[in-house]
């Protein structure tokens, strides 16, 4: 049988939902290996999910052309380097290392991270596994492979 405080503490974790996720309907969660191939698709639905929680679970290998990924000052950092991208993807928690690669790993909320030499950041705000799991708003798994570029909202 629950404690008193074992019931408040999942209460409290519920309200901690983030507002975004009353919103939503589903949560999307990405799936797969990030590389200079896949990190257009990924970098436009990021661009389309602002204002919302995603699920990412990426691994991205340091050392691979035409795509950087890397950790730096405790946060997770993507980019391609010279290709006329001019968005970057910047998480603040929910990475490690594994096998060599980096690891972006659970939910996270959509933010336009402004603009910063001409480069447009998108940042990803680690969000409480706890908080979406008791929402009960069903997760829907997606091959990053299958993230099509060309798929943009217009404003």
């Amino acid at each position: 049988m629950p404690t008193r405080r074992a019931l408040f503490l999942a209460a409290a974790l519920g309200c901690l939902a983030v507002p975004a996720l009353a919103a939503q309907d589903r949560i999307l969660r990405v799936e797969g290996a990030l590389t200079a191939r896949t990190y257009p698709g990924l970098e436009a639905f990021l661009s389309n999910s602002v204002g919302t929680i995603v699920g990412l679970d990426i691994r991205a290998d340091a050392d691979q052309e035409g795509l950087s990924a890397s950790t730096d000052g405790g946060r997770f950092v993507a980019y391609r380097p010279g290709s006329g991208s001019e968005t970057e993807i910047v998480a603040d928690g929910g990475f490690g290392f594994q096998h060599g690669a980096v690891t972006l790993e659970g939910f996270f909320s959509v933010k336009d991270g402004g603009m910063n030499q001409g480069i447009v950041s998108l940042f990803l705000e680690r969000q409480p596994d706890a908080s979406i799991r008791l929402s009960d708003t069903p997760v829907k798994a997606i091959r990053i492979d299958r993230l099509d570029p060309r798929i943009r909202k217009q404003d």
